[in-house]
């Protein structure tokens, strides 16, 4: 539908600022010197701390481009493939993962032209390096066609439900049997096993408890979709030269980026109320 090709492109917008913002930042980290490193002269990007950051934005940028193209496969095959019950169930995939595209790159995006801007310090701030420009740029995807809360929503109260509630676990079997480096495969499928638990607990829950953790149920299933993704990326770029970072990526994403994102299971099958009382004096 148009709405879902809207939010679906506003996604895509969202890779495209946080790519920028990625190259921005990497480059000024490669050309500016910064304190000393074993008793020389460094570049920012000598230090671990900003390698950190400058892999984790490259490793969720590589997740947020292969959700997006997934989609995309999805989206072209709903609409020409000669096969109808094929047509029908990719169009059943596009509306699954179109809310995860639309909130979780421009969720990302805006995490992302953050570290960018905190990457080049004072310099980011300021117009010259146009960082500060990507980040308001950024900041507005998650509000319009639909905001990020409504995504999730949309998700939680529909999308999990189409099909007898079949849809996602339709997707979750396609994980499992898809191939990976096994030294991330445990990780992996710990992972998978979080995310189809607060799925059994969002498709039992209703009211305003599901409500309250629609939001942080989008974030987990964009962090395990796309660990999984890039983890897939690196099996398939072995061979490839021009993959040659993918695996280190991969281990990065599995090893660093997944396992505070697990917190979020904890998150969506909280029974914590939220009383709008407690927002007073």
């Amino acid at each position: 539908t148009m709405m879902n090709n809207a939010r679906i492109s506003v996604g895509v917008q969202g890779l495209g600022l946080a790519e920028r913002a990625f190259q921005g930042a990497l480059a000024y980290a490669r050309e500016r010197r910064q304190g000393q490193r074993h008793g020389r002269p460094a570049a920012l990007v000598d230090h671990p701390d900003i390698r950190r950051t400058l892999l984790g934005m490259r490793a969720r940028i590589a997740a947020m481009r292969a959700l997006c193209l997934v989609t995309a496969a999805a989206v072209d095959r709903a609409v020409r493939d000669p096969d109808l019950e094929e047509r029908r169930r990719a169009d059943l995939r596009v509306a699954l993962l179109t809310p995860i595209v639309k909130a979780w790159c421009t969720d990302g995006a805006v995490a992302i032209t953050s570290d960018a801007i905190q990457v080049a310090g004072g310099a980011g701030y300021v117009e010259e390096t146009g960082l500060a420009r990507l980040f308001r740029d950024a900041r507005v995807l998650p509000i319009y066609e639909g905001t990020n809360g409504i995504q999730a929503l949309d998700l939680a109260g529909r999308k999990l439900r189409i099909e007898d509630g079949q849809l996602p676990w339709q997707l979750f079997a396609e994980l499992e049997e898809t191939r990976l480096d096994e030294a991330l495969r445990p990780t992996l499928t710990q992972a998978l096993d979080r995310l189809k638990q607060a799925t059994l607990h969002m498709q039992g829950a209703s009211g305003e408890a599901r409500e309250a953790a629609a939001t942080p149920y989008l974030d987990l299933f964009g962090w395990v979709l796309g660990a999984h993704l890039v983890a897939m990326g690196a099996h398939a770029a072995e061979d490839d030269p021009r993959g040659h970072a993918w695996p280190g990526l991969a281990r990065f994403y599995v090893e660093r980026l997944l396992p505070p994102a697990l917190g979020l299971a904890e998150v969506v099958e909280s029974a914590a109320p939220l009383e709008a009382s407690w927002l007073a004096g």
